[in-house]
C-alpha cells in the first residue's frame, strides 16, 4: 500500500461489492491516475482539507472515505466529510483544540470549524491501514459481515490525500 501511495499522484480506491462473498472476486488497491478522476481539492471543504493536512503534516496517515469519495467520483457535493487515521482519538484531541472525543464503543472524534463538523475516526485494526490484497480482502469481509443490508452497490472506500496537491 505505501508503494501505491507514492507512486502516482491520484486517488486510492479500495472499490467492493458489499455482502459480496470474498474470494469470488479479489479486491485490491488501484491508484487512479489524476486525469482518470473527477475528484479534486475544490469539491472538500475546507474544513476536511485542514483536517487531512494537519494529520499528514503532524506525521499521521489520513484518508477521506465514506459517502463524501463517492459523490466526488460522481460529481455530486458530499453532505459530509470523514476521515481515517492511524492517530488515535487522544492523539487527534491533542491536534485539534476544537474537537471533541465521542461515542463509548467505536471512539470517534468531531473536529469543528465554523460549525462544518469533519468526523475522524482511528483505523480499525493494529492502527494501520491493511497493506496487502489479502489484508484487505478480510478487511472487506469484516465490513461486509458488518452491513446487514444486501446492498450491492460497488463502494468506493477510501482516497489519498496526495490526490488533492
Amino acid at each position: 500500500m505505501r508503494g501505491l501511495r507514492r507512486r502516482s499522484r491520484g486517488i486510492i480506491v479500495f472499490v467492493g461489492v458489499r455482502n459480496n462473498v470474498v474470494g469470488a472476486g479479489e479486491v485490491v488497491p488501484r491508484v487512479v491516475a489524476r486525469p482518470d478522476h473527477s475528484v479534486s481539492r475544490s469539491g472538500l471543504s475546507s474544513a476536511a482539507i485542514k483536517v487531512l493536512y494537519r494529520l499528514r503534516r503532524s506525521g499521521y496517515i489520513s484518508y477521506l472515505v465514506g459517502g463524501a469519495v463517492r459523490d466526488l467520483l460522481l460529481g455530486e457535493k458530499p453532505k459530509d466529510f470523514d476521515i481515517a487515521t492511524n492517530a488515535q482519538p487522544q492523539e487527534i484531541r491533542r491536534l485539534f483544540r476544537n474537537s471533541r472525543v465521542i461515542g463509548r464503543r467505536f471512539r470517534l472524534v468531531h473536529v469543528i470549524f465554523r460549525g462544518e463538523i469533519v468526523e475522524v475516526a482511528t483505523f480499525r485494526a493494529n492502527s494501520e491501514p491493511p497493506e496487502g490484497p489479502d489484508d484487505w480482502e478480510e478487511a472487506v469481509a469484516e465490513a461486509a459481515e458488518a452491513d446487514a443490508e444486501p446492498d450491492r452497490t460497488p463502494v468506493p472506500t477510501q482516497v489519498d490525500r496526495s490526490a488533492y496537491g
